[in-house]
């Protein structure tokens, strides 16, 4: 990500499209970069822009292509993320992983009871007997998946 102001405005062309007016300018940046970028507004000496390079160009144009980036919604980047991941312990991933397999067992026991039309009067014994059905679902599941 990099952010430098406009120091020269070299061409702008406009281009209509489904998504409006794009304006794709060839500009010189005050820390050396010549860049073409597409802005939905047409911009001007003295505006502050983020972008990044694009890539691809290398060699062929004068000016880089570029994409503009607000730094307000920036994302980490993929090593950022697979670092944090790696910090994790296995131990972490398998109980959320065992606590996703038991939802989804108390949901189908749930789902089964509602099937065969239970008999609700007893509230207490019938949550009992629930609870008794999804941990024998999520056992089973577990065992299988070697979890």
């Amino acid at each position: 990500m990099i952010t430098s102001k406009i120091k020269e405005v070299q061409s702008t062309k406009p281009y209509n499209g489904q998504n409006g007016t794009t304006y794709y300018s060839n500009l010189v940046m005050d820390n050396g970069d010549e860049i073409n970028i597409g802005k939905k507004n047409q911009v001007k000496i003295g505006d502050e822009l983020t972008y990044e390079l694009t890539g691809g160009d290398e060699g062929q144009q004068r000016f880089k292509k570029a994409k503009s980036v607000n730094p307000k919604f920036m994302q980490p980047n993929n090593n950022f993320q697979n670092e944090k991941k790696a910090e994790v312990s296995p131990d972490v991933w398998r109980k959320k992983d065992i606590a996703i397999i038991y939802q989804n067992a108390l949901s189908q026991a749930n789902s089964f009871f509602n099937m065969v039309g239970y008999d609700h009067k007893d509230k207490i014994e019938c949550c009992k007997q629930l609870c008794e059905y999804a941990d024998a679902i999520a056992q089973f599941v577990i065992r299988k998946s070697g979890i």
